[in-house]
């Protein structure tokens, strides 16, 4: 867990620990909050042996002078790693003859930007080397070019994840309408500029991910508060790609892998969503966290996006309605019956009014609540509301619809439920014919289906042997 902030409590950090006991877990914090929860080894700056090795590592002082020159800088960086790492690159394109002492002249000239940051940065630099360090930073970052300017202007918006390539050149080509190989273009030109400069590190197996130090992009944070407008247009640029990426595997739990990197962002890109474009993601980013289960962390983000189109659109909309019913889901998942029976009602009642009886949004609408009253216990309500579902479903969406076989499949748990085997049997050969038909026999729905056939008839095959 790298940079925990302060103020969580007790419980709220233990819920990242590793869960099983054989694991262990790291966290880097600056804080010191922590103490009492997890054994601490504080981390100081480098010795002086080792400072000065970094600093030289990729230029060697010329001569005597020079070799001092280099200690004096070290210590003038307080002997901090990134800061002596980033010193370094720019060191190696210097044309000065005199390249150690030349830095040093110039961290000592007075800079109000190097001043003002300093003190932004102060909880994280070393007491005494703050200015030298905030200076040796901004001068890093003035240096770069176009490209690995934006590349760490989107690096402050984002989570401390690494960052993927894919990431960066969709949001290139949002935000300057390009096209995708130009996109590649420089999004491969912001990394080499700023991993050259030391300002963003190497990341992942394929090497296709780089990674900004929270100092890093603090610092590029404060740069841009004069001129903030490129760092929000990529920003919402984000919001559209993050929105896209996500979507792709949000769905299927075994595509999350690949969506992990683009959910941290996406967490951190929107909180509160302030536009359509950022409900978007946010709901996606709840879907995520549905999918996999993650109901307490599912429930913010569709709460957050309810609450944004309920403001701005109205309880009519037929997007509101599907946050009211992604919102209900989850609550019904977590074990809130109750809530999710109030809020599928009142998303009913709206949508048999907006958009009438036979849409498909009305008949997902009624399945839904139909299978919360048979987790209430109220079988008769749910086989009702579920035969009208899909009695409609049949006759408007046709049998093969996915909406009408979800009803059957559905009906036919209520009737098992409700000890009617034979009725329940027969929807399920029915159902699992329609699909081996339409979706083949390896379809994830089919084998569902199959599953469930088999697991009836060996639970019959076992309530006969005992009644022998």
């Amino acid at each position: 867990m790298d940079d925990v902030p302060n103020g969580l409590d007790g419980e709220a950090l233990r819920c990242w620990l590793a869960p099983q006991a054989l694991a262990r877990t790291l966290i880097t914090t600056r804080s010191r909050e922590y103490a009492s929860l997890a054994k601490g080894i504080d981390l100081s700056v480098l010795a002086l042996d080792e400072a000065y090795q970094l600093l030289t590592s990729r230029r060697l002082p010329a001569d005597g002078d020079e070799k001092e020159q280099a200690s004096m800088l070290a210590a003038d960086l307080g002997h901090h790693a990134l800061a002596l790492d980033v010193t370094t690159s720019a060191l190696l394109s210097s044309v000065a003859p005199q390249p150690f002492g030349d830095f040093r002249s110039k961290l000592a000239r007075p800079d109000k930007d190097a001043l003002v940051l300093a003190e932004t940065l102060a909880d994280a630099l070393p007491n005494g080397h703050e200015r030298s360090i905030a200076q040796t930073m901004l001068r890093s970052l003035r240096g770069l070019g176009a490209e690995g300017q934006d590349f760490l202007r989107l690096a402050s918006v984002l989570a401390v994840a690494p960052i993927p390539a894919s990431l960066v050149t969709a949001v290139f080509q949002q935000a300057d309408k390009i096209p995708q190989e130009d996109g590649e273009v420089r999004a491969s030109l912001a990394f080499k500029q700023a991993t050259a400069a030391s300002l963003a590190e190497i990341a992942g197996e394929k090497q296709d991910t780089r990674a900004v130090h929270t100092l890093v992009s603090r610092t590029v944070r404060f740069q841009e508060k004069s001129s903030p407008e490129r760092t929000e247009a990529l920003r919402t640029a984000a919001v559209v790609a993050l929105t896209a990426a996500i979507a792709t595997a949000a769905e299927d739990p075994g595509s999350h892998k690949q969506i992990e990197l683009q959910v941290a962002h996406g967490r951190q890109v929107v909180s509160t969503p302030a536009t359509v474009n950022e409900a978007a993601l946010v709901r996606w980013v709840g879907r995520y966290d549905f999918r996999r289960a993650a109901y307490v962390s599912a429930r913010t983000p569709f709460h957050r996006e309810l609450d944004f189109r309920v403001r701005v659109f109205g309880p009519e909309d037929p997007d509101t309605l599907i946050s009211m019913s992604d919102l209900a889901e989850t609550l019904r998942a977590q074990g809130d019956l109750a809530g999710a029976r109030e809020l599928q009602e009142e998303t009913l009642g709206i949508s048999h009014l907006v958009l009438g009886p036979e849409h498909p949004n009305t008949l997902s609408a009624m399945n839904n609540l139909a299978e919360t009253l048979r987790a209430q216990g109220d079988l008769a309500g749910a086989r009702e509301l579920q035969q009208e579902t899909l009695d409609i479903s049949r006759r408007v969406l046709g049998p093969e619809d996915p909406h009408t076989v979800m009803s059957m499949n559905n009906l036919a748990g209520i009737l098992s439920a409700h000890g009617d085997l034979a009725g329940a049997r027969k929807l399920q050969e029915e159902t699992l014919e329609i699909r081996r038909r339409v979706l083949g026999p390896e379809h994830p729905n089919t084998l569902s289906s199959m599953s469930t056939w088999r697991g009836r008839c060996e639970r019959r095959a076992i309530w006969r042997g005992r009644a022998s």
